[in-house]
C-alpha cells in the first residue's frame, strides 16, 4: 500500500470511472445498465429461534415480492415463502408465523423464482409447524403473538368497520395443540403475562355494552371478569410487561393495572380512574382505584391520561401514569376559521419549530406515580421540570428542566439542569447544572453517569455525593476528534460491573475501568488498542443483561482504524485481548440464538455482498446461510478498493478509499470522480446495492 503526501482538503472517498466501451472490450461480462438494478435484493426478516436450529430471512428484489425462507440450521430443510414477512417463532420452536401479502408486482413467465401463483395466496397470517411443514392460514388477520408457553397464537383481525367509534375487533386465540380456535369478539387490547399462565384483555364493543376487562386462565380456559362498566378501557400493563428478567420474582406476573373512563360532555380528554389488580394467581383477587374526583392529592384541572401508557416499579408498590391537562372544546363556528399562525417574540421556540412539534405539544403529557401503599398520588413532572427518567426500583427519578436554556441556539447536546426527584413524595435535589451530556442511571438504580467538564463523574442518589470517576486516569475520554461546533461527546458508556464497585468505558481504541469511588483507573484491554490502532468495544450478546460480569471472559468487537479489517476478539481481565477473527471485511453485528450456542452475523467488502453467516460464539464451524444476489457473477464488477494513506496541511494523517473500474490495469489512467465530507473511509468495505 502507497503512502502518499500532499496538501489536499480532506480526501475521505474516490472512485475511478472506466469508459463504458473500454470496458466491453475488456471483458465478455454484461455491464451492469439502470434496467439490471431491479434484480438486487436486500436481506429482510432475519431471526434465529430461541433453540438455534431455525433461521428466517427474506429475499426482498428492487422490484418485485419478497420471499421469505425458513430453514433448518441442522438439517438444512427449508421453506420458501412468497409474499410472507415479519416471521416469529414460538419459544419451544415447533412454530413459525408470519404475514402473508397480496403480491404487487406480476411475475414474468421466464421467472421461475416464484413458488406460487398470485391468486393463490391469501392476505393474513399463516402458521407454520417446522416439523411436518403443516400450514394453517388465517385469513384477513392482521398482527399475531405466541404466547409464551407456545401454547396458543393470538391473532387480531381489523375492525370490520372502520368509521365506527368503538376500537374494538375479533381476536382468534389458536390452540397449538388441538388446532381449537376461541373466538372473542370486541377486544381492544390484551395482553399475556411472561410465565404464559394468563391472558388479560379488554372489551370495547360498540354503545360500549360489555365493556370491561377480563383474565383467562390458559391451562383451563376459565375466564373471570375484573371489571365492567359502560366505559372505554386502556392502557392495560402487567406488572413484568417488558422485563423477562422479572421471572426471578414469584410475585411478577399477577397484578393488572389499567384507567377507565368516558370522555366528558363539552370537554376535550376523557376523565379517567386508576384501577389496580393484584393477587391474579388466586381466585380472589384485590383491587384498588385511584380516583382524581375524590383523591385530595390530584392536581386540579387535570386528568388522569391514557396518551401515555402506565407501569410498574419493581417491587410493586407504585405504578407510574401519566396527568394531563383537561380543556374545554373549542367553540364551533358556522363560518370556516382562518389558517393564521401567530407568533410572539417571547415564544420560547421559533414558529416553525411549534408548527412541527404540534401534534406532539397535542398529546403532551405529565408523569405522575400512584403509591399503593398508602394510596398517595403525586405529581412528578410539571411545566418547568417536563422529563424525568425513572429508576426500575421506583424509589426515584432524575428529572431534566431545560427551561433556562431553551432559549440558546444549540446543535447537539442541549443543556439542562438535572434533579434528583423522590418518587414518594415529588421533592427535588438539584445536583448538577446546564449539563449537556448525560450518560445515564446504573442499572442498579444508584448511580447516575455524565460528562461534564471534561471529565466523568457519578452522583450517587442515596447518598448524594458527587465523584470524578476519571481523574485519576492518564487519559481524557472525550472524543476531540468530533469535529461538531458543539460540546464535544464521550467516546461512550460500555457498562457497569456486576459487583457495583465501577464502571466500563470507551477510550479512542481501549476498554478503561473506572472505579465508583474515583480512586483507580485501568485500562483493561492492557494498552494494545493503542498501540495496534484497533478499537476494541464490549460486546453483550446476552439480550437480558444487565451488568458486565468481569469474572467471565468478554466478547470484543475489533476495528482497525487503518487497515479497515474487523473482527472479535475474548479478554480476560488481567491479560491481553486474544484475537477470534479478524479480517480484512466488515463484519456485522452479532445476534445469538437465546438458548443455544448458535450466532449469525454478515460479512461483507465492496465486491462481497453482506450475506448471512452462522456459527458457534468462537466462529467455528462457519457455515454461509444466504446467497441474496448470485447474478452479479454475470456482469462486470469492480475488483475491490484500495485505501489511501496522506496528511492534510496541517499534517493530520488522514485516509481516502480508492474504488477500481471492472477491467482495472495497473499503470493506466483512468477519469475518476472524488468525494470528500467529513470522514469516508470507514466505509471501504462496504458493499453498494445497485438502487434507483
Amino acid at each position: 500500500m502507497k503512502t502518499v503526501k500532499t496538501k489536499m482538503l480532506v480526501l475521505t472517498f474516490v472512485w475511478a470511472l472506466l469508459p463504458v466501451s473500454l470496458l466491453s472490450a475488456q471483458s465478455e461480462k454484461k455491464v451492469l445498465t439502470l434496467e439490471d438494478y431491479g434484480r438486487w435484493n436486500r436481506i429482510t426478516s432475519t431471526s434465529l429461534s430461541d433453540d438455534g436450529e431455525w433461521i428466517s430471512y427474506g429475499y426482498q428484489p428492487l422490484e418485485g415480492d419478497q420471499t421469505l425462507y425458513i430453514k433448518n440450521l441442522d438439517t438444512e430443510k427449508i421453506y420458501e415463502i412468497f409474499c410472507g414477512s415479519g416471521p416469529v417463532f414460538s419459544q419451544d420452536g415447533l412454530w413459525a408465523a408470519y404475514r402473508l401479502s397480496k403480491p404487487t408486482a406480476k411475475p414474468k413467465k421466464e421467472d421461475k423464482e416464484k413458488p406460487a401463483e398470485p391468486e393463490k395466496i391469501v392476505p393474513g397470517v399463516q402458521l407454520l409447524n417446522l416439523q411436518t411443514g403443516e400450514k394453517y392460514t388465517f385469513e384477513n388477520a392482521s398482527s399475531f403473538q405466541f404466547s409464551p408457553r407456545s401454547d396458543f397464537l393470538a391473532l387480531r383481525k381489523p375492525k370490520t368497520d372502520r368509521e365506527a367509534e368503538h376500537q374494538g375487533s375479533d381476536l382468534i386465540l389458536h390452540n397449538l395443540r388441538t388446532h381449537l380456535d376461541l373466538n372473542i369478539g370486541n377486544v381492544g387490547s390484551f395482553q399475556f403475562n411472561i410465565k404464559g399462565t394468563l391472558m388479560a384483555y379488554t372489551i370495547d364493543a360498540e354503545n360500549k355494552a360489555g365493556n370491561g376487562i377480563f383474565i383467562m386462565v390458559l391451562e383451563t380456559g376459565q375466564l373471570r371478569p375484573l371489571d365492567t362498566d359502560e366505559a372505554e378501557y386502556a392502557q392495560l400493563t402487567w406488572d413484568d410487561q417488558g422485563r423477562e428478567e422479572t421471572l426471578k420474582y414469584g410475585y411478577k406476573g399477577t397484578a393488572l393495572a389499567v384507567l377507565k373512563g368516558n370522555t366528558k360532555e363539552n370537554f376535550t380528554q376523557k376523565e379517567n380512574v386508576l384501577m389496580v389488580f393484584t393477587a391474579l394467581d388466586v381466585p380472589r383477587h384485590y383491587k384498588i382505584v385511584c380516583d382524581p374526583a375524590t383523591d385530595e392529592g390530584f392536581p386540579d384541572n387535570m386528568v388522569l391520561s391514557e396518551k401515555a401508557r402506565l407501569s410498574w416499579s419493581e417491587d410493586n408498590s407504585r405504578v407510574f401514569c401519566a396527568i394531563k391537562e383537561q380543556e374545554p372544546e373549542p367553540e364551533k363556528l358556522d363560518e370556516p376559521v382562518a389558517n393564521v399562525d401567530v407568533w410572539h417574540w417571547k415564544d420560547e421556540r421559533i414558529q416553525s419549530v411549534q408548527m412541527r412539534r404540534a401534534s406532539r405539544d397535542r398529546n403532551f403529557t405529565y408523569q405522575a406515580v400512584f403509591n399503593l401503599n398508602n394510596r398517595r398520588f403525586v405529581r412528578l413532572t410539571d411545566d418547568n421540570m417536563q422529563s424525568i427518567t425513572l429508576t426500575q426500583d421506583g424509589k426515584f427519578g432524575i428529572g431534566r428542566n431545560d427551561k433556562p436554556y431553551i432559549a440558546d441556539v444549540n446543535w447537539g447536546g442541549a443543556p439542562a439542569d438535572y434533579y434528583r426527584v423522590n418518587i414518594a413524595n415529588g421533592e427535588r435535589k438539584l445536583f448538577v447544572e446546564a449539563l449537556g451530556r448525560s450518560m445515564g442511571l446504573s442499572p442498579d438504580d444508584r448511580n447516575y453517569l455524565y460528562l461534564k467538564e471534561k471529565q466523568l463523574w457519578v452522583y450517587n442518589l442515596d447518598t448524594e455525593q458527587t465523584v470524578n470517576i476519571s481523574q485519576s486516569a492518564p487519559v481524557n475520554f472525550v472524543n476531540v476528534d468530533d469535529d461538531h461546533p458543539y460540546e464535544k461527546p464521550a467516546f461512550g458508556l460500555a457498562g457497569w460491573t456486576k459487583d457495583g464497585q465501577a464502571v466500563i468505558v470507551n477510550h479512542r481504541y481501549d476498554l478503561w475501568r473506572l472505579e465508583l469511588d474515583g480512586s483507580k483507573a485501568a485500562n483493561i484491554t492492557a494498552g494494545v488498542g493503542e498501540r495496534e490502532a484497533i478499537r476494541f468495544r464490549y460486546t453483550n450478546l446476552d439480550r437480558q443483561e444487565r451488568f458486565i460480569d468481569t469474572d467471565k471472559p468478554l466478547l470484543l468487537s475489533m476495528y482497525g482504524q487503518w487497515t479497515k479489517k474487523s473482527g472479535y476478539a475474548r479478554l480476560s481481565i488481567g491479560s491481553e485481548p486474544e484475537e477470534i477473527i479478524y479480517l480484512d471485511k466488515s463484519i456485522g453485528r452479532l445476534s445469538k440464538a437465546k438458548n443455544a450456542d448458535k450466532i449469525i452475523f454478515t460479512m461483507q467488502t465492496f465486491v462481497d455482498f453482506p450475506d448471512y453467516y452462522v456459527s458457534d460464539v468462537n466462529f467455528e464451524n462457519m457455515v454461509k446461510i444466504t446467497d441474496a444476489n448470485p447474478q452479479q457473477a454475470e456482469y462486470a464488477w469492480s475488483p475491490g478498493r484500495v485505501l489511501i494513506d496522506y496528511e492534510n496541511s496541517r499534517g493530520v494523517r488522514l485516509q481516502g478509499t480508492l474504488a477500481l473500474p471492472a477491467g482495472y490495469e495497473e499503470g493506466k489512467k483512468y477519469p475518476m470522480i472524488i468525494y470528500f465530507y467529513e470522514k469516508m473511509s470507514q466505509n471501504h468495505h462496504s458493499y453498494s446495492n445497485p438502487s434507483f
